[in-house]
């Protein structure tokens, strides 16, 4: 009789313990919905008022601007392949923002065709791209955490973050589209091997290290095709361009962690030292979410990159400095930049933009339409 009263307590005890386990991990999942909503809404804000500034001054879109935004639509087309067996209104809110960002590609590039522009022709084919890569279902790739111990100075990364030759390493890469005078599509010189190759800081760092893995990205899309030809540049070195993406993500996964900590983008008002490093942060961001790279999509980072962009214009780079911030950029923009409505940055909006379209995606196929409520945003 003792014990079957112990088994039938036990056996009370056990169910009330499985109950609340299931209480409790239903409260946790409400609270991760309910802040999974939250963040999805605020973040279609800032595309939604994005898109109204593109919508607004199209005519200070160059191909900066539009490759950061061809990656929000790539994001875009993801999405709405994940929601299409059960279109709700999320499913409609995203395929607006996609028909919205198609029309302004399109405004762009007509405008385009009506202006001499030097810089847009040799970039154009950028802009014609349909960066397809970026929507492809792809493995999750993750950096490599050894690079985090080896540490990042913040004075040295500081000093040495305007090291980037802009001019050098544009011709590099029109080298690669076949838009550089004189030279056939595909072209790697070796200089331009030398200089994407990333040897010691502050060759591997920075903005050095964005642009050398936008050089191997270039290289990949599906109107350059280069892919075949970098990767026979870089065997004799015992490399391929899936390896220099790890080693410079993984790079840039460290230094964005170091920026972020050190609190140098905490300044209350842009200027040219916290300016630079925002931007660089967006970069880094943008072109490793890009490919997979999982520890990029950081929340902290994300209520960061909300708060800094502007309320009224949902764009990055809005501040009395502007000019000043330009003299600085001089050698290293990713490619270029034009300023905006709202003295907005053309280029960190557009690569804000994309960023905000891969949180955005993330959101919503994470937590599904029949959790998220889409009818209110």
């Amino acid at each position: 009789m003792e014990l079957g009263a112990a088994f039938f307590i036990r056996a009370v005890f056990l169910a009330l313990l499985a109950s609340f386990y299931v209480f409790a991990n239903a409260v946790q999942q409400n609270h991760q919905s309910n802040g999974g909503e939250k963040l999805a809404r605020a973040v279609y804000r800032r595309l939604d008022r994005l898109l109204s500034t593109f919508e607004a001054d199209v005519e200070h879109l160059n191909p900066d601007g539009i490759f950061g935004i061809l990656h929000g639509q790539a994001a875009f087309m993801k999405t709405l392949n994940a929601l299409s067996e059960e279109p709700t209104s999320c499913w409609r809110i995203v395929e607006n923002l996609n028909r919205r960002t198609q029309n302004v590609i399109n405004s762009a590039k007509e405008r385009e065709k009506l202006i001499e522009n030097t810089y847009a022709k040799r970039f154009k084919i950028l802009t014609e791209d349909k960066l397809k890569f970026l929507t492809l279902d792809r493995t999750p790739r993750h950096v490599d955490s050894s690079y985090l111990l080896l540490g990042v100075n913040v004075h040295t990364y500081m000093n040495d973050l305007d090291t980037y030759n802009e001019k050098a390493g544009d011709d590099c890469i029109t080298r690669l589209l076949g838009t550089y005078p004189g030279s056939e599509k595909c072209s790697i010189p070796l200089e331009c091997l030398q200089m994407m190759y990333p040897h010691h800081p502050p060759r591997d760092s920075g903005y050095n290290a964005t642009h050398q893995l936008l050089y191997y990205v270039i290289s990949d899309l599906e109107s350059v095709s280069c892919s075949t030809q970098m990767n026979a540049a870089l065997h004799p070195m015992q490399t391929n361009t899936l390896n220099m993406s790890q080693h410079l993500c993984s790079r840039l996964f460290a230094e964005a962690k170091m920026i972020f900590k050190s609190g140098r983008l905490e300044d209350t008002e842009l200027n040219y030292l916290s300016a630079p490093l925002r931007d660089v942060f967006i970069e880094s961001i943008l072109l490793c979410i890009s490919l997979n790279f999982d520890e990029f999509f950081q929340i902290a980072w994300l209520n960061k990159l909300l708060e800094w962009s502007n309320n009224e214009y949902g764009c990055f780079g809005a501040h009395p400095e502007f000019g000043q911030f330009q003299r600085f950029r001089s050698r290293r923009k990713l490619l270029n930049d034009l300023q905006m409505i709202g003295d907005c940055s053309c280029h960190t909006s557009g690569l804000g933009f994309g960023v905000f379209a891969r949180f955005f995606q993330t959101f919503l196929t994470k937590f599904k339409p029949a959790i998220l409520n889409c009818y209110s945003w």
